[in-house]
């Protein structure tokens, strides 16, 4: 692993190989986490895509400002 070497040389070892798409050992799959990063990308732009869908709907309807930002946090950052 390289834990004997100085912080730098681990650093730069870690980029060049982040660099060049090893990205490791994922601990839960035990699969190399590029595989597990594009297993799930899809449905992470279909996440990204629906919340913008959703974002742009809000601010493009012409409800009063204290509405929209009542509405938008959690309840549980609220308390209510």
């Amino acid at each position: 692993m390289g834990l004997d070497r100085p912080l730098p040389m681990q650093f730069w070892r870690y980029l060049a190989r982040v660099l060049h798409g090893d990205l490791g050992t994922s601990v839960g799959t035990g699969q190399p986490v590029l595989r597990d990063v594009e297993r799930f990308f899809p449905a992470t732009v279909e996440l990204a895509t629906v919340a913008m869908a959703i974002g742009i709907a809000a601010v493009s309807r012409r409800a009063s400002s204290r509405r929209s930002a009542s509405g938008a946090p959690p309840t549980s950052w609220s308390g209510s």
